[in-house]
């Protein structure tokens, strides 16, 4: 078996706004023998939203489209995931992953998402990941959507 624990904390900043105070934290364990991996992750925004930037951000807790910016001033974004190497029973280089996501906003409305994610390493060089999402964010300001998207990436 193999666990992680890990914390994080940011301070943003803003010019007209009150500060932001970004709480995170994750755990995980994985039992090696068999590939399987399951983690979750809190995350929480105090006095002001939080503000991931470019790409996605770096919170624990983030997914595919909703992240801990989308929850507003004081909101919150609890995470689950588990990931299988695919390789312990034959089928080499590819890893299937589940993952979901609650974010709560100040008023206390929930918005989810749940993502099938598979990646297949196809040489050292090429590798191809496909992410099947289901959003129910509308009280946090994004669509409710489904989506499904695949990146090929070629390593030189």
């Amino acid at each position: 078996m193999t666990y992680g624990a890990e914390l994080q904390y940011a301070k943003e900043s803003y010019l007209n706004n009150a500060d932001a105070n970004v709480y995170s934290g994750t755990l995980s364990a994985t039992a090696n023998e068999i590939g399987l991996t399951l983690s979750t992750a809190y995350s929480k925004a105090k006095d002001n939203g939080a503000s991931s930037g470019f790409g996605g951000g770096p919170f624990f807790s983030n997914s595919e489209y909703l992240i801990l910016d989308n929850a507003g001033k004081d909101g919150t974004a609890l995470w689950y995931g588990a990931e299988y190497d695919a390789s312990k029973v034959g089928f080499e280089a590819l890893t299937i992953g589940l993952e979901y996501v609650t974010l709560t906003n100040e008023a206390k409305q929930e918005a989810t998402e749940a993502d099938l994610v598979l990646s297949y390493e196809m040489s050292d060089a090429f590798e191809v990941h496909a992410i099947a999402s289901n959003l129910k964010a509308h009280n946090v300001g994004e669509d409710d959507a489904k989506h499904l998207r695949v990146f090929a990436n070629y390593n030189f």
